[in-house]
């Protein structure tokens, strides 16, 4: 994944289903420089406007990781920016409702969406985010927060979070009664 054998812009789309949660599992510089690598890769390799789609438990330090490679938000704070990711125009996250599951962690679905190339010779802004759907708490990303639309995005990722944290606990509670009730026999 940090050297794809493709030619560029040669992907209409990208997935991504836990490649970046397992080779990123900790919020570092050498880190950070191999998710950059993943997203400079993945950018060159898709067609203007073409979307990666990555599935990702939004930990803290993954998010921290994306808001690093997307946005040149964290790290050292001297010059680093966003290498990897300076071909994303918009970010959407989409939280995933499996009807079973055996985490308390929820996966989240990511869409960074590449500039389309009419848009390159335009004054690099940040990227358009939004939260869509779920326990979020609304739509985060669409300005009238007190922070940028990256933060109230993460601030509906960790909502959505504590809201499927505590129905997967309720959940596991009533198997235990139920198992409780019939342990003995």
């Amino acid at each position: 994944a940090l050297r794809l054998p493709l030619r560029p812009s040669s992907c209409a789309c990208a997935v991504d289903k836990g490649l970046v949660d397992a080779m990123m599992t900790s919020d570092d510089a050498e880190t950070r420089g191999r998710c950059s690598a993943v997203f400079s890769e993945v950018g060159k390799a898709l067609t203007s406007g073409a979307p990666l789609h990555l599935v990702s438990l939004a930990q803290d330090h993954i998010l921290a990781l994306l808001a690093h490679v997307v946005f040149g938000q964290g790290g050292n704070g001297v010059g680093e920016t966003a290498r990897g990711g300076g071909w994303v125009a918009s970010v959407t996250v989409s939280p995933i409702h499996p009807e079973s599951c055996h985490s308390p962690l929820q996966p989240f679905l990511f869409t960074f969406r590449k500039k389309k190339d009419n848009d390159e010779g335009e004054a690099k802004g940040a990227a358009d985010c939004r939260f869509v759907g779920g326990d979020g708490g609304g739509g985060g990303g669409s300005g009238g927060g007190s922070g940028s639309p990256w933060e109230e995005v993460v601030q509906c990722i960790r909502r959505s979070q504590e809201a499927f944290r505590a129905a997967f606990v309720a959940e596991k509670q009533k198997e235990m009664e139920k198992g409780g009730a019939g342990a003995g026999a």
